[in-house]
C-alpha cells in the first residue's frame, strides 16, 4: 500500500508539471478571445465538461444509484468555486497585463501557508517558509515595479481570483476525502481466513437449514463504490459552468458574442482543452495525493511561462528590471521541490497519551 501511494504521488507530480505548461498559455488565450469575460469563464468549463460526458455515462448511472442528488451537490461545491475563480480571473486579465496578473496569482502559496497554519492548525516546515519568502519577494518585486499598491480593477480582480483558487483547492481536497476516489483492495489473506466463531456460525446455519428452521440476519448496507476521477472532474466542470452561467446571462454577455469570430472561438476551445482539461485536472488530481501547499508551489512557474508566451504572441515584452522577480519565483519552486522530495507529504500528528481522541479517527482535510 505505501508503494502504491508513492507511485500515485509520483504520477501526480508528473501530471502537475504537465499542467503548469498548459497554464502558461492561459493568459495568451484569454487575450486572444474577444468574447465577454463572463462568457469565456462559463463556457470554457461547459465545453470541458461536455468533452468528458460520453466517457461518464456508466459511471453517472452507478453514482446516482448509490449517492443520489446529495452526492452530486457535494461535488458541485468545488465546481462553483472554480467557476467564480474563472469569472474573476478572466475579467481581471482583460484589464491588466498577463505578467501583472500571473505574478499577483503567484502569491497563492502564501495564502495556502496561512490556511495550513491557522485553519488546519498544522506546522509549516522551515524549508517551506524559506520558499514562501522567496516567492513573496519575487511577486513583491514585480508588484513594486508595476504600481507599488494593488490599484486598478484588473489587479483587484486577479487578487480575488487568487483567493478563490485557494478556497477551491482546499474544498476540493475536503470533498475528495469525503467522497472517496480510491477503492480499497482486500488482501488474499483477508479473504481466506475465517475465525472459529465464523465456522461455528456457519455450521449452525447449515444445521438450521437441514431442520427447516432458518433465521435471517439484517444485511449491512453496501458501501458506495469509489468515484472515478473523470466523473468527478466532469461534474466539477459542467456543473460549475452551468451554475455560474447566470452571471453571463445577467450581464448580457451572450448577446455580445460574434459567432463569426473564428479566432475567438478557437481561443475559447483552446482554453477548454488545455488550461482547463489538462491544467486544472492536474490540480484536482494532485490534491488527492499531495498537500495543497505542494500543489500551489507548481503555480509559481506559471508567471515565467505566461510572460514568455505573451512576449512571443502578444508582444508584451517585460523590462529587464523585472527579471529578478522571475529568478526568485523559479528559485522558490525548485528549492521547495528539492527539499520536499522523499519527505512524508502528510504526516499526521501522533496522539498524546491520555488524549480522548487517541485511537479514534476524526474528520479533517487530511
Amino acid at each position: 500500500m505505501p508503494h502504491e501511494l508513492s507511485d500515485e504521488r509520483g504520477r501526480a507530480l508528473t501530471f502537475l508539471a504537465v499542467g503548469v505548461l498548459s497554464f502558461g498559455f492561459s493568459g495568451v488565450l484569454i487575450k486572444l478571445c474577444f468574447f465577454p469575460p463572463s462568457v469565456v469563464a462559463s463556457f470554457r468549463m461547459i465545453l470541458a465538461g461536455a468533452v468528458l460526458a460520453p466517457f461518464c455515462v456508466p459511471a453517472w448511472r452507478r453514482f446516482l444509484a448509490e449517492r443520489g442528488a446529495a452526492g452530486v451537490l457535494l461535488l458541485l461545491l468545488p465546481g462553483v468555486l472554480l467557476g467564480l475563480h474563472f469569472h474573476a480571473w478572466v475579467a481581471g486579465l482583460k484589464l491588466t497585463s498577463v505578467a501583472n496578473g500571473t505574478f499577483i496569482f503567484s502569491m497563492n502559496p502564501v495564502f495556502f501557508a496561512l490556511a495550513e497554519r491557522f485553519v488546519r492548525r498544522r506546522r509549516v516546515p522551515p524549508f517551506a517558509l524559506i520558499s514562501l519568502a522567496l516567492g513573496a519577494a519575487g511577486a513583491g518585486w514585480l508588484f513594486f515595479l508595476k504600481r507599488g499598491t494593488p490599484g486598478g480593477g484588473g489587479d483587484l480582480l486577479c487578487l480575488l481570483a487568487t483567493l478563490l483558487f485557494v478556497v477551491y483547492l482546499l474544498v476540493s481536497r475536503w470533498v475528495t476525502k469525503t467522497s472517496p476516489q480510491t477503492e480499497t483492495k482486500t488482501s488474499p489473506q483477508t479473504e481466506t481466513k475465517t475465525s472459529p466463531q465464523t465456522e461455528t456460525k456457519t455450521q449452525t446455519g447449515r444445521s438450521q437449514l437441514r431442520t427447516g428452521r432458518t433465521r435471517t440476519s439484517p444485511q449491512r448496507p453496501r458501501a458506495p463504490t469509489a468515484t472515478p476521477h473523470h466523473l468527478y472532474i466532469h461534474i466539477v466542470y459542467l456543473g460549475g459552468g452551468l451554475a455560474t452561467l447566470p452571471l453571463a446571462l445577467l450581464g448580457g454577455g451572450p448577446g455580445r458574442v460574434n459567432l463569426g469570430d473564428t479566432g475567438s472561438i478557437l481561443a475559447l476551445v483552446g482554453l477548454a482543452l488545455f488550461p482547463t482539461l489538462i491544467g486544472h485536472t492536474a490540480n484536482n488530481y494532485g490534491v488527492r495525493f499531495l498537500p495543497p501547499l505542494t500543489v500551489s508551489f507548481f503555480t509559481l512557474a506559471e508567471p515565467v511561462l505566461a510572460t514568455a508566451a505573451a512576449a512571443l504572441v502578444l508582444g508584451e515584452v517585460p523590462a529587464a528590471r523585472e527579471l529578478p522577480s522571475y529568478a526568485l519565483l523559479l528559485a522558490a519552486t525548485v528549492y521547495y521541490l528539492v527539499r520536499a522530495r522523499g519527505r512524508p507529504l502528510e504526516k499526521l500528528p501522533k496522539p498524546k497519551a491520555g488524549d480522548a481522541t487517541s485511537g479514534r479517527r476524526t474528520g479533517s482535510f487530511r
